[in-house]
């Protein structure tokens, strides 16, 4: 567990961690796939938006949430399933059940609703299912 190290001073207030995003930029590009919480859609929705805008490499990159249509959701978990995306911003659709073992870094933006949430997105990291 590690703070980013972000060179911008983040905003007293608002702002979507946009001052963040070339740290976490920089974090996507040193690892295989990372898996980005918000503990909303809105901010989920407008930080991807930005990553998105930020983006000058063309990662490929996603978004997960529970407002998102079905099939899209599905498409972007197959993606991850298959290695095809370097990132996936999502909120607390992807804290549990669903593990990929191509995870290797957890951002979590903001301060998680509690303890055990934070827990359970950090266990998204290196989880494989049924490995010792």
């Amino acid at each position: 567990i590690a703070m980013l190290d972000v060179d911008a001073a983040p905003p007293w207030a608002g702002g979507g961690a946009a001052h963040a995003i070339p740290a976490v930029l920089d974090a996507v590009r040193a690892h295989k796939t990372t898996l980005i919480f918000h503990n909303t859609r809105a901010q989920a929705e407008i930080f991807f938006h930005n990553l998105w805008l930020a983006n000058e490499d063309a990662l490929p990159i996603g978004i997960h949430h529970g407002s998102l249509d079905r099939a899209l959701r599905e498409r972007v978990e197959a993606a991850m399933q298959e290695g095809a995306l370097r990132a996936v911003v999502c909120t607390g659709s992807l804290d549990l059940g669903l593990d990929w073992g191509n995870v290797d870094l957890v951002i979590q933006i903001g301060a998680p609703k509690n303890v055990k949430r934070l827990v359970q997105r950090i266990g998204r990291a290196n989880h494989r299912y049924n490995a010792p």
